[in-house]
């Protein structure tokens, strides 16, 4: 009798392990089932649906197969946002408006009210698409076969006959410091943890005045967003391989760097600013032979040490200064 009950044991606990197997299979299989009918079934791609497609992307990465990488593509896409104050689409930087080229406009007022409402776009703008890509807590990009710089332009933004003051990176900074997110903490150290004071971006500056000629007759109230630009502006994030970065950083993409250490130094007398490394710089690039000082460039090493992310940054949106950053792709991730 008891080897009769040993022998039903076996089977029920053999049967237990195939459910529990078949069960397991199930659930990952109607996972990457799910998320492709979402992905594909849907017709608007946002910020949501871009999150999501990096969160499952990074999560379905078992080891050093990648799964995640090689089956699930990015939904992300840039968004053209023109301002004006009638309407307009923005045609000479955009083209024209159509159901395969969409423009979200923008109607605002003349005046110091429009140089604020764009201000406090910016500032949302870099915010949320920091929050999208995981504030480089995720790596979605492939381990083995990725070795260069990719970059993320989340918001392309421009002007339609409307004259704006244009709004200065000192003081872009200096608004993100006192803007606060829901818990207290300021937008400048959310998008940029471990940067606390504005008055870095005086440091930084005045590094690249040391570093480069070109600036040494200037002022920080000279470094500015040029929401007038032709081309206009683009809000942009950056991925890149391990040891990409000092490569990136010692080709004049980046001047004025700076690393904790150092803004620890100058702000809290010696102490470390911080127990998280980063590197921060200031985006040069050269447009028609002239050399064009962009937005922050601020650098942190993913958690699994095999990349970095540099988060969002204003830059003038031009081919020449996406070439001179090192951008190698801006539609779909690898």
């Amino acid at each position: 009798m008891k080897r009769e009950f040993d022998k039903k044991g076996e089977i029920i606990t053999g049967s237990v392990i195939k459910t529990t197997i078949l069960l397991i299979s199930f659930v990952i299989i109607l996972g990457f089932t799910g998320y492709f009918l979402y992905s594909y079934l849907t017709d608007s791609v946002d910020d949501l649906t871009c999150e999501k497609s990096i969160q499952e992307r990074s999560a379905f990465n078992l080891g050093p197969f990648e799964p995640g990488r090689n089956v699930i593509p990015l939904k992300c896409q840039t968004r053209q946002i023109c301002f004006s104050e009638n309407g307009g689409s923005c045609e000479g930087v955009f083209g024209k408006e159509n159901k395969e080229n969409l423009v979200l406009r923008k109607t605002i007022p003349r005046g110091e009210d429009a140089h604020d409402y764009i201000l406090e776009f910016i500032a949302e703008e870099l915010f949320d698409y920091h929050t999208t890509l995981g504030r480089g807590e995720l790596n979605f990009m492939p381990r083995q076969t990725w070795d260069s710089n990719y970059c993320l332009i989340g918001s392309w933004i421009a002007l339609d006959n409307l004259e704006v003051e244009d709004i200065g990176y000192g003081e872009l900074y200096a608004y993100l410091e006192n803007k606060k997110t829901s818990s207290g903490k300021s937008y400048l150290s959310y998008i940029y943890p471990g940067w606390e004071n504005a008055e870095v971006a005086r440091v930084l500056f005045e590094r690249a005045q040391q570093e480069d000629n070109v600036y040494a007759d200037k002022k920080l109230e000279d470094w500015k967003i040029d929401l007038d630009y032709v081309n206009g502006n683009m809000i942009l994030a950056q991925m890149s391989a391990k040891g990409y970065w000092e490569q990136y950083a010692t080709t004049g993409v980046v001047v004025g760097v700076v690393t904790a250490a150092t803004i620890g130094t100058v702000f809290t007398g010696g102490l470390s600013l911080t127990a998280i490394p980063f590197a921060i710089g200031i985006a040069s690039a050269g447009v028609g032979g002239a050399v064009v000082l962009g937005g922050v460039t601020y650098v942190v090493t993913t958690p699994d040490e095999i990349a970095v992310y540099k988060s969002p940054m204003v830059i003038q949106a031009d081919l020449e200064t996406l070439r001179n950053l090192k951008c190698t792709d801006f539609a779909l991730a690898p």
